[in-house]
């Protein structure tokens, strides 16, 4: 007859083996199905054709962080210490419901951002941070191709009132942030190794998409990730290759500012021609102008999270005006910041920036692997194109992959800790 002590010790191991089953089918099959239809609401398959997608995606994710949480919970705590910088901003910004305008608006925009933060961590958790890539390059391929698609046999649908390609997207910007995006993550897969014909195939198709986008900030972003990427392959190759490609960029370099220079030209306005913008950045100065002017009244602790656009006690309706369209954004995420939460919130968001771009410098340059730049590369693109567009600080896909990249580069359940130093 079995003892009380057997009796515990098997139910125990049940207890564990249903876990086990649990965790299995979770990893396997039902975050990726449900990481899927939540990218499908990016674009305008899913905000057309299947309405409750994003609502749908988000439900199943935070069921999945429920149990994922409750299985592992002293790896999710440690996730949540090691990211507390990162969690300030939005707990901050459901703190705003109390001095809000909107303050229902507030507390459950950003009740939504927090739990965006929590997601990204179990992305981190469950799928690790290459099949994660992997995901968003098929995804992003697939979306650019039938836009490029569309775009070329040019159906209506693939372009907005005033002609602009967008494909699948709503917006050129959007067309082009996502093409930039399946770009850098496409050439870090290539130099990883992983399918080299198909990583190759969607980096060109990427740069098809921001050529087809006719977008000025696309084309700087491309180039700026270049950038990055060259200089990450540069510190880890080969001091030959490092000194010679070094000194080659040095030349041209000094070869284009002396053209410049001995030529007289208006650099500035020689930008603007070539990116297609004129001297108001297609109408963005005109809004940053407002945003500063929503600042002065409110300079510290903002009129509250999400409540700028969504309420008639602010100027919204006069920009809509002066626009001619329904604007949810200054086309700036630290002005958005500034005037939804002020100074202090700015403060806080601007601190998490600073945090993860060491954590990613310092996990590129532990790994010296292609992937382990990415976080790098991500960092900064989504900094650099933070000012003039508005990829995160929204319950949007570029939020989620701002919280994957803090939970990758913080060291918990992906190996040893990182240190606090490059070395």
């Amino acid at each position: 007859m079995a003892t009380s002590v057997e009796m515990t010790v098997k139910r125990a191991s049940r207890k564990r083996s249903v876990g086990a089953v649990v965790e299995g089918l979770l990893t396997k099959y039902a975050l990726p199905v449900a990481f899927f239809a939540f990218l499908c609401s990016i674009s305008r398959i899913g905000l057309e054709f299947v309405p409750s997608t994003t609502g749908l995606s988000w439900s199943i994710a935070y069921v999945f962080l429920i149990l994922a949480a409750s299985q592992n919970f002293e790896v999710y705590l440690a996730l949540v210490r090691r990211n507390a910088i990162f969690l300030l901003a939005p707990l901050f910004a459901i703190c705003s419901a109390f001095w809000s305008i909107e303050p229902g608006l507030s507390a459950y925009s950003a009740w939504l951002l927090l739990m965006n933060y929590l997601v990204g961590f179990l992305l981190a958790e469950r799928l690790g941070l290459k099949k994660t890539l992997i995901f968003i390059f098929c995804f992003a391929l697939i979306i650019q191709v039938l836009s490029l698609g569309l775009v070329a046999i040019k159906y209506p649908g693939a372009f907005n009132a005033v002609g602009e390609a967008a494909g699948l997207y709503l917006h050129k910007n959007t067309l082009s942030m996502h093409a930039c995006l399946l770009y850098f993550t496409g050439v870090l897969l290539f130099a990883d190794g992983w399918r080299r014909p198909l990583a190759a195939t969607g980096a060109l198709v990427a740069l098809m998409g921001v050529a087809a986008s006719e977008s000025g900030t696309g084309k700087v972003m491309i180039a700026m990730v270049s950038a990055i990427m060259t200089a990450c392959w540069i510190l880890t190759s080969s001091r030959r290759w490092s000194a010679f490609i070094s000194g080659l960029s040095l030349i041209l370099g000094c070869g284009a500012v002396a053209v410049l220079l001995l030529g007289n030209y208006d650099v500035s306005a020689t930008i603007l021609n070539a990116l297609g913008k004129d001297a108001t950045l297609t109408g963005r100065t005109e809004l940053w102008n407002e945003a500063y002017k929503s600042f002065e009244q409110y300079p510290w602790l903002g009129v509250g999270y999400y409540a700028f656009w969504n309420s008639t006690e602010t100027a919204a309706t006069s920009i809509w005006i002066m626009t001619g369209q329904i604007l949810v954004s200054f086309h700036n995420i630290y002005l958005d910041r500034l005037v939804d939460v002020g100074a202090l919130g700015l403060s806080l968001f601007v601190a998490s920036l600073a945090v993860l771009f060491w954590r990613s410098w310092c996990y590129f340059w532990i790994n010296k692997s292609p992937l382990g730049a990415w976080p790098l590369v991500f960092t900064i693109y989504v900094t650099i194109l933070g000012f003039s567009e508005y990829p995160i600080f929204y319950n949007n896909e570029f939020q989620l992959f701002f919280s994957l990249a803090a939970a990758v580069t913080s060291g918990v359940k992906m190996g040893k800790p990182i240190t606090t130093k490059p070395r």
